[in-house]
């Protein structure tokens, strides 16, 4: 555990907005200064919006948004101001709410709400979050969103949920913490990388952790590059960035990516196929309805396109009050735009904004029983392959 004098110095430097303020007056690199002071009248709204003491109980609950906080890299700054501007934009207090919530997984539900929410409504769909629904199936009455279409006129509901996080996937979740703040409670800027090969046993996942303290205290302490490696089952490297070198030539000769773990991905599919029909028990049959699952568990690419559509298909044909289900994964770093399509099924990469990528799977239903326009057909698959946030 930290002592108190550590917990004080990190909030201090970290965890209250005028320290979030003076900090991103001195960024000299990567932000111009109109970008540095929008990121400033971003910090000054959200100070408004969910209170003098959010950052500080961000830390103290664990809150989704400490990381936001802790990490005070250039594209932080230009979340913030995506987070304000959205919020300017999709006046919700349901979103502000679900924003401040300790309540473990709203806070990202309200992140997901608003991303989908500002596609729609920059797609030709005025938004409504949370109204009074058209819903005729007595289990479910308000959808997240209910988007109409300026031009026909037609209803669509949105129903945004997540894929949860399965054991495994939380703990790697709590070793990328250990490792960010671990480092950052010293004053280190850490570099780390590598890949989990395989899902652990809990004791086996343990006596790894336990090795992995050693070699960081060890790391921290003569400030070089240290690694955890294990045929199989798990390479993992880290260095302060003041002394990477040797960090760098063993990324490059790995293949891994600076401050990125990658974890095994068992039965994702089996998950989302479930989640899918679990939901569409709640959706309407008389109105269109469409399924969003953000997820941070499904790591898709290309060369995935086809293997996942077809493992996803037959799942959403059964359910045939959904028009369509979107997959939404998210990464840092920009990413080309690309587009791959197979009749009904649409996969989207494409840049956000600063330093933010998202990778959609869309796919429609052409058994949906709900009768549509092509237009707001177009104005969906826009949404989502078109629109930026």
């Amino acid at each position: 555990m930290q002592d108190e004098e550590t917990r004080e110095k990190l909030i201090a430097q970290y965890f209250n907005w005028d320290a979030q303020i003076e900090h991103t007056k001195l960024i000299k690199e990567e932000l111009n200064q109109f970008q540095i002071q929008a990121a400033l009248e971003a910090f000054g709204y959200l100070r408004k919006e969910l209170g003098e003491n959010f950052p500080r109980e961000t830390y103290e609950s664990s809150h989704h948004l400490k990381h936001y906080f802790a990490n005070r890299a250039p594209w932080t700054r230009a979340w913030f101001v995506w987070l304000a501007d959205g919020l300017r934009e999709i006046k919700s207090e349901v979103l502000i709410k679900k924003l401040k919530s300790n309540t473990p997984g709203d806070c990202e539900e309200a992140i997901t709400i608003l991303e989908v929410a500002l596609k729609c409504a920059r797609s030709n769909f005025s938004v409504e979050l949370e109204a009074e629904s058209l819903n005729d199936n007595v289990k479910k009455k308000k959808p997240d969103l209910t988007i109409t279409n300026h031009t026909t006129k037609e209803h669509v509901l949105v129903e945004i949920t997540r894929l949860t996080k399965d054991s495994n996937s939380k703990r790697f979740d709590e070793l990328h913490s250990y490792l960010f703040f671990t480092a950052a409670g010293k004053n280190i800027d850490l570099r780390f990388a590598g890949r989990i090969y395989r899902m652990l046993s809990e004791s086996h996942y343990l006596a790894i952790r336990k090795e992995i303290e050693v070699k960081l205290t060890q790391c921290l302490e003569s400030k070089s590059f240290y690694k955890v490696s294990h045929e199989g089952i798990i390479e993992l490297g880290f260095a302060p960035s003041a002394n990477s070198n040797l960090f760098d030539e063993w990324i490059k000769l790995k293949g891994f990516d600076a401050n990125v773990m990658i974890f095994p991905q068992e039965s994702v599919l089996k998950r989302l196929s479930a989640k899918i029909i679990h939901k569409s028990q709640q959706l309407s049959s008389q109105v269109p309805s469409v399924l969003v699952i953000r997820s941070t568990d499904f790591w898709m690419d290309e060369k995935d396109f086809e293997s996942v559509v077809n493992g996803l298909e037959e799942t959403i044909y059964r359910c045939p009050q959904i028009l369509a289900v979107v997959i939404i994964t998210s990464e840092m770093g920009p990413l080309e735009k690309k587009i791959i399509s197979n009749k009904f099924s649409f996969f989207v990469t494409k840049t956000e904004r600063h330093a933010y990528s998202t990778k959609s799977l869309l796919i429609f239903n052409r058994f949906n029983e709900a009768r549509i326009s092509l237009n707001s057909l177009i104005n969906l698959y826009n949404a989502f392959e078109t629109v930026t946030e």
